[in-house]
């Protein structure tokens, strides 16, 4: 279950650093936070989906399975990165 925790917070941090992105493409960057900015497009952009993605799937199958206990597991965390994965799906 230590595994499953790791990753929604890893999946938390990635969708903060996505929305960063979106926000940096909507406004104009100065030159000073370009370090921070290339960072939070990679992890945002490029990491953040296809993480989302199957740590979402490896999360309901622990929880069909009953390997995992819903209280334990970040639940407000795991919403929060459903949300994510639909604006990043472009469900919306």
């Amino acid at each position: 279950m230590g595994g499953i925790r790791f990753i929604i917070k890893v999946c938390f941090i990635c969708n903060l650093c996505y929305l960063v992105s979106w926000m940096l493409r909507m406004h104009e960057q100065s030159g000073d936070m370009s370090y921070l900015s290339k960072h939070a497009v990679i992890m945002g952009l490029i990491i953040a989906a296809p993480l989302n993605i199957l740590a979402i799937l490896w999360f309901l199958a622990l929880l069909l399975r009953k390997r995992l206990i819903w209280k334990e597991a970040h639940p407000i965390l795991f919403i929060f990165n459903c949300i994510i994965l639909i604006l990043q799906l472009g469900i919306v």
